[in-house]
């Protein structure tokens, strides 16, 4: 009858079990809620967008949230906060959902004190990591929904693991909303799932803390793996069904996987393993240690605060079990910091930084479990650490909100500036007829801090992707400019824009935006290519600069090379100097029928320029495979401009020699590139 009466009771007291907790430390939340308002008062008192915010505003479709394995941002933003890029709602909806996420996680922890509830929320809910995340703002509503899942979870967990028999048969109901709960926070950011993981395992850390049986332990233990697994097979399972509907919408044929899919690179695990591993490993080094790429700054006030909590959860450990206290206190110390990393080795070894949600609970976990247990000489050790580590979290958050006002300031000037130049080439831009406009290079804009690595912190329109247009002229409508970008088909068919592009000079040069005759007008923002590593795709084609300043494209014979602080390479040549390069893109070669190569050259004395290709299997340059030009002193600087256009059926090997001149003299090398324009 009793253990009937138990089930009984809970499935009868479902409704009111929030309320009662609710009721119990309603003291907690509102100094918590406060706590959150002092380390976000900027964020929640200013409005800014950041990356892709600007496509979130005009897009129709939520549907894309299913699209990346999210089904739950697809309801939130479907049925409750429509474009949730807006001043102060979405971090406020956040803060008061992690804040009754915290009270559940401090009620399934046990946690004595109000003191320690305090000093650890900070890095609860304003940690680094979190900044990183809500940065988009439509992902903010959503990953506060997950803490309060997995918060509910932990402490659900918690009062099965009290009961006299926890078995699935009998603890049904109870188990489903645990597995509900972990389903619910993945489907936010699958990132949660480790979140999930981390808020199971911590109230058996503080049950072994309390002196639970070794064998109880083990139980419980594969009670919260099974839970895990339900929770991530309900979720799988969910949104399968969502995705299988969104294929058959109208919504669905505009949309694809593949933001998700390129995170999973399940061969670079098979094939290199221990590259894996490192990488793995150089990352949580990075995050617990206050690595510089992390944060935008040198944080190492994190390692003092990651030594500090496991040195509690170990003395905890001894406190209750002695010895085998300290190794078991270890080893589970060991695997809630590795949790919020267990994504890792499916990507390669990395994960963006914004995804490591477990991290501040993991930190939080450890050390409300062991704080209220050390002496008095450790706690006041323990304070100390956290307040220097509330102080780096306070600079790391100004710099990051110092970033974002510079450049958005930066941002909306360039984009006004930008906006005059079209206005003279095209008159005032009218809202009724749109501009069409593509972008060649981009524009990093000036701060005096770094910046996060990966993060859309402090991160341009006019720069991220890479100057992609389309974020580029999304971002100018937003601020009332009528422009519009190109078509992939009509941007990717036009070669000769291409070739004009590289011709043009890179803003603010007076020439860097101008007009093509059927109107479109073309802006260069920089000479930086495509994917940052010289090529650029036109039609499957092929664009390489060579670097001049990088040895290790090109070698030269029979001459040295000296790169100067203006930027062109000065050869000092012998007779018959080669200088011998590479473009790292040897496909697309053997695809390109004709290439035509563009030099910029100085001579003293007239001369002879020749180019050397090879073709595909060939080993060595023939003299029948080249071409040559008379080149001779330039009146302005000396510059000359020479250009070849090589045919080839078979097309190109990558290898090739260029000669600047025959006879002895310095010759200064101000260009080379590529350009596919056959295939």
């Amino acid at each position: 009858m009793r253990e009937q009466s138990a089930d009984g009771d809970f499935l009868r007291g479902i409704k009111d079990l929030i309320p009662e907790i609710i009721k119990e430390e309603k003291w907690l939340f509102f100094p918590l809620l406060g706590i959150f308002l002092f380390f976000n008062f900027y964020q929640l008192s200013h409005f800014s967008i950041s990356i892709d915010d600007e496509f979130a505003i005009m897009s129709p479709f939520p549907e894309v949230w299913i699209a990346q394995g999210r089904f739950i941002n697809f309801l939130f933003e479907k049925y409750l906060i429509q474009r949730p890029v807006m001043p102060f709602v979405p971090l406020a909806v956040f803060g008061v959902l992690v804040v009754g996420g915290y009270i559940f996680l401090l009620k399934s922890l046990r946690v004595p004190t109000a003191g320690s509830a305090f000093l650890f929320f900070p890095i609860f809910c304003a940690f680094p990591t979190w900044s990183l995340l809500t940065a988009f703002q439509a992902n903010t509503p959503p990953a506060g929904l997950a803490v309060l899942a997995c918060g509910y979870a932990s402490w659900l967990f918690r009062q099965r693991c009290e009961q006299d028999d926890l078995s699935l048969s009998r603890s049904a109901p109870s188990a489903l909303i645990i597995m509900i709960a972990g389903a619910v926070a993945t489907g936010c950011y699958q990132s949660f799932l480790l979140f999930f993981a981390i808020t199971l395992l911590l109230p058996l850390l503080a049950l072994a803390r309390e002196g639970r049986s070794v064998v109880r332990l083990g139980q419980d233990l594969r009670r919260a793996l099974l839970l895990l697994i339900a929770a991530g097979a309900v979720y799988a399972g969910v949104q399968r069904l969502f995705f299988s509907w969104l294929m058959t919408s109208e919504a669905g044929a505009k949309l694809n996987a593949d933001y998700i899919l390129g995170y999973v690179r399940f061969e670079a695990l098979l094939t290199s393993p221990l590259t894996v591993l490192r990488q793995l490993l150089n990352e949580a080094l990075a995050v617990y240690l206050g690595g510089n790429l992390v944060y935008g700054m040198a944080a190492p006030a994190f390692a003092l605060l990651t030594l500090f909590v496991v040195a509690a959860s170990v003395w905890s450990g001894w406190r209750r079990w002695g010895a085998r206290g300290v190794i078991a206190a270890a080893i589970g110390s060991a695997i809630v910091l590795t949790l919020p990393f267990g994504l890792n080795p499916m990507s390669g070894g990395l994960m963006p930084f914004r995804s490591l949600v477990g991290v501040p609970v993991a930190l939080t976990g450890l050390g409300l479990i062991g704080f209220s247990v050390l002496p008095t000489w450790g706690r006041r050790v323990g304070g100390l650490v956290l307040i220097a580590s509330l102080l780096t979290m306070l600079q790391i958050e100004g710099r990051y909100n110092a970033t974002r006002s510079l450049v958005a300031l930066q941002d909306q000037q360039l984009a006004s500036a930008l906006a005059r130049r079209i206005a003279v080439l095209v008159g005032p831009l009218s809202l009724k007829y749109p501009v069409k406009v593509d972008v060649f290079g981009w524009r990093t804009p000036s701060l005096p801090y770094a910046r996060a690595d990966g993060s859309t912190i402090g991160a341009s329109f006019f720069e991220w992707d890479q100057g992609n247009p389309y974020r580029i002229t999304a971002y100018m409508r937003l601020l009332g400019y009528n422009v519009v970008t190109l078509s992939s088909e009509e941007r990717l068919a036009d070669a000769e824009r291409l070739k004009r592009f590289l011709r043009m000079p890179a803003w603010p040069a007076p020439d860097s935006v101008q007009q093509e005759s059927n109107g479109t007008i073309l802006i260069k923002l920089s000479e930086d290519m495509k994917l940052g590593d010289g090529k650029f795709d036109v039609v499957n084609s092929f664009y390489h600069r060579v670097l001049l300043k990088d040895e290790g494209e090109w070698n030269i014979i029979n001459g040295n090379g000296v790169f100067s602080r203006d930027g062109y390479l000065v050869i000092k040549a012998q007779n018959d100097v080669n200088f011998i390069f590479k473009t790292g893109s040897a496909d697309p070669l053997k695809k390109c029928k004709k290439l035509e190569v563009h030099l910029q050259l100085a001579v003293e004395r007239p001369d002879l320029v020749q180019i050397f290709y090879k073709r595909p299997g060939q080993t060595e340059f023939r003299e029948e495979q080249s071409l040559q030009s008379a080149i001779s002193p330039g009146a302005e600087n000396g510059w000359q401009q020479v250009s070849f256009e090589i045919e080839s059926g078979s097309g190109f090997a990558d290898s090739f020699r260029l000669d600047p001149v025959n006879q002895q003299q310095r010759v200064r090398l101000g260009l080379v590139e590529l350009f596919c324009s056959g295939q």
